[in-house]
């Protein structure tokens, strides 16, 4: 079986990082957000790889850092999915 290309946007991840913080809700204005790629739930991540830029979710630099101390962010695949929605309502991604 052929291994899917992943999926990269640069433009993609600027949108995500404009976004208010999906677990504590602070505002992008304020320091801006990282983009955290989510990790498990068999997303692809694999030795030498890295999650596709679709797997991403806003999260300020406190969030991101306590999701990589103890791995807990919940619904992390829901807020991802409406990320993407957002994305694509707003023109940042289109569908062919």
């Amino acid at each position: 079986m052929q291994k899917q290309p992943t999926w990269r946007s640069d433009k993609y991840l600027q949108f995500v990082r404009e976004q208010d913080c999906v677990n504590c809700g602070k505002p992008a204005n304020i320091d801006g957000m990282d983009a955290h790629h989510i990790t498990g739930m068999n997303l692809g991540k694999g030795m030498g790889s890295k999650i596709s830029d679709s797997h991403v979710l806003p999260l300020c630099r406190s969030c991101h850092n306590q999701v990589h101390s103890n791995k807990t962010l919940v619904d992390q695949q829901r807020h991802a999915l409406l990320m993407i929605e957002k994305a694509l309502m707003a023109g940042i991604l289109t569908v062919k």
